[in-house]
């Protein structure tokens, strides 16, 4: 079980005040306690720097104690943990995939009570002894058993929770719903005899069609990034939904951006194609993960510069939910172009052309930097090109 002195005073001060001392060092150094190991005491310093940037309301509280590595990897982020909260509330909820508990935590600003169901004993224990440190012991009751197992319970409940585990049985990643931990698509018959709403997170690879079709229940799609990085997709899915759902794509910082469509308008969405203007636009990262190109180009009144290439373009200076950058020429791609390329100082962007951005530098020898962007691209007449640009103010 947890170790409760990692949870003392004088360990808890002596983690932070080793936070810039590199773990592999502490680990091989003889501990200050004899009932605390020397990699215990490095596991906790190498979990407080993740949680310093990933989880910031949790390492201001002494007396946490983080569990190894691989856990923290899979744990929602703190602004991602309070995002999903938000799409929820009731009376009871049950996380049957509880892991570190940090989307439990946040839920339980939401619910007069929530089960953290895991299936690990030390996990679970340590979970249980945080909730406490963090104030929740009255509204969390952590159980230490399978989701299969805690789905035989007779009660029902307000919502229910997953967050499957995307590692296998020799810890490779995963990310088919039916290859992660607990199966939620077998699980589904006994999640809608217990509740009504259901939400679930899984990995930013999933394809929203293939999810679509394995949840047909869903009604609305999140797809959350941070700092213009997709982290995780968002699924809530209601008992005997049968209308088309509403997809969110959604950027929670610096600034908050949010756009909504509905699944069947974007599906039907036309778009049209032709020469680059005067501006470029590059949609922010949960939009592209959303895959609606056609409704962007129609929604924005943009002309999309080739049907592979997901960047639009127009003459006019519009608010978009993304990167605007401001044409100042568009170069054939061709060997005479190939001598000012030559240790151009620029960001290189690269889609639906020959070679990825690396291999771009690396064969024109440019350095990576400045304010200067080059788009390589294939335009909508099917002729590769170099876009030369700035971002817009």
């Amino acid at each position: 079980m947890i170790n409760k002195w990692l949870a003392s005073p004088s360990c808890q001060q002596w983690f932070r005040e080793h936070l810039d001392v590199d773990p592999k060092t502490l680990a091989l150094k003889k501990s200050p306690w004899p009932e605390v190991t020397a990699q215990q005491c490095a596991q906790q310093v190498e979990a407080l720097r993740t949680i310093a940037a990933k989880i910031p309301s949790w390492f201001e509280v002494m007396g946490l104690i983080y569990p190894p590595k691989v856990n923290l990897e899979q744990a929602s982020s703190q602004v991602t943990a309070q995002y999903k909260a938000s799409l929820v509330q009731g009376d009871t909820l049950w996380d049957l995939s509880g892991g570190l508990g940090v989307d439990t935590w946040a839920l339980a600003q939401k619910f007069d009570q929530v089960v953290h169901v895991e299936q690990n004993p030390e996990l679970s224990a340590l979970v249980s002894h945080n909730m406490e440190v963090l104030g929740l012991g009255a509204r969390v009751h952590c159980e230490n058993t399978t989701a299969e197992l805690w789905l035989e319970q007779p009660h029902k409940v307000s919502a229910i929770y997953l967050d499957p585990s995307r590692r296998d049985a020799h810890n490779q990643r995963v990310f088919l719903l039916s290859d992660c931990t607990p199966n939620l698509i077998d699980l589904s018959p006994k999640l809608w005899d217990k509740t009504s709403v259901v939400l679930v997170k899984t990995a930013p690879l999933l394809d929203i069609s293939s999810g679509l079709n394995e949840m047909p229940q869903t009604a609305e799609i999140h797809v959350v990034s941070v700092k213009n990085e997709v982290k995780e997709i968002i699924w809530l899915l209601k008992k005997n939904h049968t209308q088309p759902p509403i997809l969110y794509a959604v950027d929670l910082m610096p600034v908050k951006r949010e756009v909504s469509v509905n699944w069947d308008q974007a599906k039907n969405a036309q778009t049209t194609f032709g020469p680059v203007g005067k501006y470029l636009y590059e949609p922010m990262a949960a939009l592209m993960k959303l895959g609606v190109f056609s409704w962007i180009g129609s929604a924005y009144n943009l002309i999309k510069i080739h049907p592979n290439t997901h960047w639009y373009t127009n003459d006019q200076l519009i608010d978009f939910p993304g990167n605007i950058y401001v044409i100042k020429s568009v170069h054939p791609y061709k060997k005479s172009l190939f001598p000012w390329l030559k240790g151009q100082k620029a960001n290189v962007k690269s889609r639906n052309f020959s070679w990825d951005p690396a291999q771009i530098k690396k064969k024109h020898q440019i350095i990576d930097g400045g304010t200067l962007f080059l788009f390589f691209t294939t335009d909508w007449s099917g002729q590769q090109i170099v876009i030369e640009a700035e971002k817009a103010t």
